[in-house]
């Protein structure tokens, strides 16, 4: 596995893994929310944020994590990659750049809310998003 900055050739792959695991991970939201989206990941969330893609051995892209300072904005792997480490190694190498880190994660979202706490986060407070109606938690990571 290699972990590389985004180039913006990568933009509709990662688009697309994005679309993929929204719809796995959060089936309390409408999917139309979801594809209605994607344009705006590829136009405008991708190329404001500081990303970094995973690639397995094979050279194919798996999954990424963007960033917005010191804020995670999102982390996805693509279902079929899922469960092989790529999130803890996507998630650590950010924890290597930054003294803390924050969040915000869907409550309903538990495997995430698990990963997140497994790693050193604590919620910090909790909202309703008002873009899907589903509750989000804050989070929150500081370096020992």
């Amino acid at each position: 596995m290699h972990i590389r900055a985004y180039a913006s050739r990568d933009a509709e792959l990662l688009a697309d893994i994005w679309l993929a695991a929204s719809l796995q991970a959060h089936p309390f939201v409408p999917a139309a929310y979801w594809q209605g989206n994607r344009a705006r990941m590829v136009a405008e969330y991708l190329p404001q944020s500081e990303n970094y893609v995973l690639e397995d051995s094979s050279g194919s892209l798996c999954g990424f994590i963007s960033m917005l300072g010191r804020h995670i904005a999102a982390l996805f792997i693509a279902p079929a990659a899922q469960g092989k480490g790529y999130g803890t190694a996507l998630l650590r190498h950010v924890q290597q750049l930054h003294d803390e880190l924050t969040l915000r994660v869907y409550a309903l979202n538990t495997d995430s809310v698990h990963f997140y706490q497994y790693h050193g986060f604590c919620t910090t407070h909790s909202r309703t998003d008002p873009a899907t109606g589903a509750v989000e938690l804050s989070m929150h990571w500081q370096k020992n």
